[in-house]
């Protein structure tokens, strides 16, 4: 075809004209550069940055978890005298403003077991025993020597009641004023009183 057109010259618009263009252009086509398949991994650099980041993160979280594990014992013993001074409340609430006892057993069945107005408990709940139960046990202190007992020992005379450490029992409790401590002397460490000296 080219030879049609005559000395290497294309007419515009013909077909030898493009395809001498086309010639043209073959060789200035860029080449695609052969590509390498390398395996994904992480550089040296990556991995020591990783690595000092998760290092930054545990001496932030390592000692505040070492604390909480010490502080629970404090803590569950905050959670159960709530428990058992609101017990102790909504008890007096419903009793005439008496507080449970003034016995160790008659405090521990009037707040687990059905009472009527006088403070008479039963194991059913019937028309005249209509109060309580306001709990379902007393908890273990968890604090103290006497930490794991559920034993309560009543001092009717201090307020607060003063802790008895050559008595077994977990609680110390005043049936007068209806305060309720653990049986052991200290404070949390927020400085709050938890029980009584």
């Amino acid at each position: 075809m080219h030879a049609a057109v005559g000395r290497g010259a294309a007419k515009r618009g013909g077909i030898a004209y493009y395809l001498s263009i086309m010639d043209g252009l073959a060789g200035t086509r860029p080449r695609l550069a052969r590509l390498r398949c390398v395996p994904a991994a992480f550089t040296l650099v990556e991995l020591v940055i990783v690595i000092v980041i998760l290092g930054m993160i545990a001496s932030i979280a390592i000692p505040r978890l070492s604390r909480a594990g010490a502080d629970a014992p404090e803590a569950a013993l905050d959670a159960d005298l709530r428990i058992v001074r609101s017990a102790i409340l909504r008890y007096a609430a419903e009793h005439g403003n008496r507080f449970p006892g003034p016995t160790a057993l008659a405090f521990v069945k009037q707040l687990t077991r059905y009472s009527d107005a006088s403070g008479v408990t039963n194991r059913t709940r019937t028309s005249r025993y209509r109060f309580g139960p306001y709990l379902v046990a007393i908890p273990a202190c968890p604090v103290g020597p006497n930490a794991g007992s559920t034993g309560v020992v009543i001092d009717a005379v201090n307020s607060p009641p003063k802790s008895q450490p050559s008595s077994t029992a977990g609680w110390v409790y005043n049936p007068n004023t209806g305060e309720f401590y653990a049986n052991a002397a200290g404070v949390d460490q927020a400085g709050v009183v938890l029980v009584s000296d």
